[in-house]
């Protein structure tokens, strides 16, 4: 049996998260014309006909799920007025994950919740004696300042999970984590997880997601969009909160959306000759998801119902088969199985 048909009996049957929140009214999901596509075909024409084109399901992935759950964790949070408590819908809706097999994605997302919430709630002195600070109720427990600086005075909240689309010069959407107006202007703010703090994901200023969400946040705000802060959540042992921000450049978005609508002119190219598979990142420490399919010589075929089929290039047409060709210079075929 290939491999491909073992990563195809070895997929969880479960609905897959996002699709699960949509259910209870979340907004969730990707965007049609978000970066993630681009980015797709930058690095494979073949994985973006796969995934685009032939619809081949995403495996399951912990940390995409907890990356999921933990945004709409906290965009309950900052969706919810002062007058309000977020406690109960987030409970609903953890509750629902785990009647769906997300125990575990929902331990480990109230792990670096809590931790990010936590930040907000180090111990201040309070009549010479350090206590923790706590969202401030009035005599009717309702909640009236929170210790989180998205809440302090002079900073507005003006828009949680939103998104953000264009049709000029091309099609391009992206979700929006939060958005806040400070005395300064606009900020964007986008929440991040990281397995460790360094290079690979402090130096962002140059990265296509970041830019893509300034420029659609500019078409939308104009000149009072200031920059971008990340909230980065480290997922060590005992979870980090870093803060990173990044000064709107207009040089760099320029740059982004040349390098895009470069791209979308050489589609045609790639199409015509059948979706080429670039194979300059197949493997390495982060193998592509899509590595089986081409390893074993999977053919795209749309001829049977839009589904991919395991073909031996080998193989006789008749059913006899056929003899393989012996390895070069006498020597044992390395084999990748």
């Amino acid at each position: 049996m290939t491999s491909f048909n073992l990563a195809q009996q070895a997929r969880t049957e479960r609905l897959p998260l996002d699709k699960l929140l949509e259910q209870t009214g979340r907004k969730g999901g990707g965007t049609p014309y978000g970066w993630h596509t681009f980015a797709t075909r930058f690095q494979c024409w073949f994985k973006y006909h796969l995934s685009e084109h032939l619809k081949v399901d995403r495996y399951y992935s912990p940390a995409l799920a907890i990356g999921t759950l933990l945004h709409e964790i906290l965009a309950t949070w900052y969706s919810t007025s002062l007058g309000g408590d977020p406690s109960g819908p987030i409970e609903e809706m953890l509750a629902v994950c785990r009647e769906h097999g997300y125990e575990k994605a929902v331990d480990e997302t109230m792990r670096l919740a809590e931790a990010y919430l936590g930040y907000w709630m180090l111990p201040e002195k309070k009549n010479g004696v350090w206590a923790p600070r706590k969202p401030i109720r009035d005599s009717k427990q309702i909640v009236i300042s929170r210790p989180d600086d998205f809440f302090s005075p002079g900073t507005e909240i003006i828009a949680v999970e939103e998104m953000l689309q264009t049709d000029t010069p091309f099609n391009y959407t992206c979700r929006m984590d939060m958005a806040v107006r400070r005395r300064d202007g606009i900020w964007i703010v986008d929440h991040k997880t990281a397995r460790a703090l360094d290079g690979s994901v402090t130096d962002w200023a140059l990265q296509g997601e970041i830019l893509g969400l300034l420029w659609l946040a500019q078409k939308k705000w104009g000149d009072e969009v200031k920059g971008l802060v990340i909230n980065l959540i480290v997922k060590t042992k005992v979870p980090k909160f870093e803060r990173l921000s990044f000064r709107l450049r207009p040089r760099n978005i320029k740059m982004h959306v040349d390098a895009i609508q470069a791209l979308l002119e050489i589609q045609p190219i790639a199409e015509k000759r059948g979706w080429p598979r670039t194979l300059t990142s197949c493997a390495g420490v982060y193998r592509c998801s899509f590595f089986d399919f081409c390893r074993d010589k999977i053919v795209a075929s749309l001829k049977h119902d839009g589904k991919l089929i395991d073909i031996d290039e080998n193989e006789d047409p008749s059913g006899q088969g056929a003899a393989e060709d012996p390895p070069p210079f006498g020597g044992i075929e390395w084999s990748m199985e």
